[in-house]
């Protein structure tokens, strides 16, 4: 029976475990392929009206599922966001 400290792996904590048995060539090749898509600078450029207009309208519908903040509130979330990853980079530096 073992007595003491805990044995822990020898991997870092969240760092993804990999499988090499079993790995299909679909889930090797799924993200290959992704479109890049164009810059909103660029995109009257290299896209038609319509598909302009669509995309517009596509972006609106979406926006009006969500709840807007005010511009306050906008600015207390990033600074949150980034002590949350200065944090976090700090954590991961101690651990690895």
């Amino acid at each position: 029976m073992d007595r003491g400290r805990p044995r822990y792996n020898n991997r870092s904590i969240g760092a993804p475990v990999r499988r090499v048995e079993g790995t299909s060539s679909v889930e090797r090749n799924a993200f290959e392929g992704l479109p890049t898509g164009v810059m909103a600078s660029e995109a009257p450029a290299t896209l038609e009206q319509a598909e302009i207009v669509a995309l517009r309208e596509q972006a609106l519908g979406q926006a009006c599922m969500f709840k807007i903040l005010r511009l306050e509130q906008v600015n207390v979330l990033s600074k949150v966001r980034v002590y949350a990853f200065r944090t976090s980079s700090q954590i991961n530096g101690w651990l690895n």
